[in-house]
């Protein structure tokens, strides 16, 4: 009865259902037998017995001979059962490996969909009027920018005359808008006309008394952080949406605004 009990507990541990298990069993001792005897004997109603019977005919456990209305029921030997059990392990080591790679999938796919979904990069002789325009379009009230000397600003903009162009009407929608901007330069900037204080342009300008030893024009709003610098001698920009980034930057911003003096 123990060892019953055992080999019962085996073949559930295997992936068997009791009742499976039990049929299996009881085709073991017996060699053969027709449906009607086994599933009476068994005390299993007639349905979830045959569905067993099919089960574990798709396993390779049970073999079926003869005719529907005389047919016999075998059970395959036990090294078929082994061979079983070795099936099950491979494919329980092949779902593992799935696994991993699913995960791994995952991770490239989260990566680079954040990266498709939240991250602009500017690039090109363009690269500095899209990023701005980009600022334009956000929904916000406020926009808090760390900025840097003119003649790097003409450098963005591709030349003095563009820059000049250009800003003066940004500065008209950027005010029919109602955006704020809040414009910190550090000790080491002398303050262009568009860098200095004017409630008309809702513009606030501050300095800070110290180096900010940043060497791109930095912007926070919203929900999105951007940077605008130099490389091979060509504007770059990129934009990272992210709550939790753009949260920190503010703070950091304004805890250096605060020690600023307003020019």
């Amino acid at each position: 009865m123990i060892l019953s009990m055992d080999i019962n507990q085996t073949l559930t541990k295997l992936g068997l259902t009791k009742n499976e298990g039990d049929i299996y069993l009881y085709l073991l001792k017996k060699g053969s037998f027709s449906g009607a005897e086994a599933y009476r004997q068994l005390n299993f109603d007639k349905s979830s017995f045959y569905r067993s019977l099919k089960s574990l005919e798709a396993l390779g456990l049970v073999r079926i001979e003869g005719e529907k209305r005389n047919q016999k029921f075998f059970a395959q030997p036990v090294s078929q059962l082994i061979k079983f059990q070795e099936k099950q392990m491979s494919e329980l080591k092949e779902a593992g490996e799935n696994l991993k790679n699913m995960e791994k999938t995952l991770k490239e796919y989260a990566s680079k969909s954040f990266i498709k979904n939240n991250i602009q990069i500017f690039e090109g002789e363009n690269a500095y009027y899209e990023f701005m325009e980009e600022k334009m379009s956000s929904n916000v009230k406020i926009i808090r920018d760390i900025t840097v000397a003119e003649k790097t600003l003409y450098k963005f903009a591709g030349s003095k005359a563009k820059y000049q162009k250009y800003v003066g009407d940004y500065i008209k929608r950027r005010v029919q808008k109602g955006i704020k901007i809040k414009m910190l330069l550090d000790n080491s900037i002398r303050p262009m006309k568009v860098q200095i204080t004017n409630d008309k342009d809702l513009k606030e300008a501050r300095k800070y008394n110290g180096k900010l030893n940043i060497d791109c024009f930095f912007n926070v709003f919203g929900d999105k952080v951007g940077f605008m610098s130099e490389k091979g001698g060509k504007f770059w920009g990129i934009i990272i949406k992210d709550t939790l980034i753009a949260s920190l930057m503010s703070a950091m911003f304004d805890i250096i605004w605060k020690d600023s003096q307003i020019i």
